[in-house]
Order: structure tokens, then C-alpha cells, then sequence
């Protein structure tokens, strides 16, 4: 899909747009508990995001995607001192370092 048509889709239904992402990235993105409501706002009270919803960007980040990635890098960090470090998750929720490689 072209942006031209993301951006047309986010706005003529921007809720169901942002229901319709969560639901395409469930595997990418941990929802202990998905939101009831995606966006709201009574003025004067500052807006809401995905409201009700409860998410660990944490645990989405890597424990979340071990069992589909566990035998690809989770972190790779550059040092230019250092040379290239890389750590995988280990299956028991430590990380492994594996430096200067990947």
C-alpha cells in the first residue's frame, strides 16, 4: 500500500486505522490488554492514546519475539572503541554477550 493510501485511510477513519494496526502487529507488539478506546480528549484534560490498553515496550522489544527470533541478534551495539557488540537472549531471559561478531 502506497503512503498516499495510508495517510488517506489514517484520515478519513483514524480509529479504525490505529485498531486495524494493532491487530496486523500482534506479533511484533505485546498487549497484556488492548485498548478500548484508541484516542480521547476532553478539553481542557490533555488527550489519551489507546486508552485502557497495557503494553511492555520492554518485553515487546525482545522477550515477547524469542520464540519466533531466539536464533537471530536481539541487541547489536556499535562502539566506535570497542567494535561491534552483539547479545542474543539466552531462553531464560538473561542476555549473552557474543562481542565483536554477530
Amino acid at each position: 500500500m502506497s503512503y498516499f493510501r495510508l495517510y488517506q485511510r489514517w484520515k478519513t477513519d483514524p480509529d479504525g486505522y490505529w485498531r486495524e494496526f494493532i491487530e496486523k502487529t500482534d506479533e511484533y507488539i505485546y498487549w497484556a490488554k488492548k485498548p478500548e478506546k484508541i484516542f480521547e480528549w476532553n478539553p481542557p484534560n490533555p488527550f489519551k492514546w489507546f486508552v485502557g490498553g497495557y503494553t511492555n515496550a520492554g518485553y515487546s522489544a525482545v522477550d515477547y519475539k524469542l520464540g519466533r527470533f531466539g536464533d537471530k541478534t536481539a541487541y547489536i551495539y556499535i562502539n566506535p572503541e570497542a567494535g561491534v557488540l552483539s547479545k542474543k537472549e539466552d531462553g531464560c531471559g538473561k542476555m549473552r554477550s557474543a562481542p565483536f561478531g554477530y
